[in-house]
């Protein structure tokens, strides 16, 4: 992802041309991008929150949580209902289902998806 692709995230979303999964996987390449850009290997959540609302992306930590959820949690398993719009509120009955049944399920790793889940 470029600066000017980022540039392009919130106009996009805006005018709802990007489902739920082109935003996940924005906002990951954002994080890479960010973590670069700062000499950082890692980046947190709340960091990267920061940056996207600096570049002019309003986000916050919870939704950012939310797309990390989607890319490992998710993204894995059904692939073909993200790509095919699957969007926020399904993925947050789902992931309510999910704690309510395993409240241990321990956390996902950090926003970026690995390079195979991105095509």
């Amino acid at each position: 992802m470029t600066a000017q692709s980022l540039a392009h995230l919130p106009e996009n979303d805006l005018w709802g041309g990007l489902t739920l999964i082109d935003k996940v996987r924005a906002v990951c390449e954002a994080h890479k991008l960010f973590a670069e850009e700062l000499g950082l290997d890692e980046i947190s959540q709340r960091r990267l929150e920061t940056e996207l609302r600096r570049a002019g992306y309003r986000i916050t930590q919870a939704r950012i949580s939310q797309m990390v959820y989607t890319v490992h949690r998710l993204l894995p398993v059904i692939p073909i209902a993200l790509e095919g719009g699957l969007g926020r509120p399904d993925v947050e009955g789902i992931r309510r289902m999910a704690c309510t049944e395993n409240p241990s399920t321990p956390r996902p790793p950090s926003p970026c998806i690995p390079m195979s889940l991105t095509n």
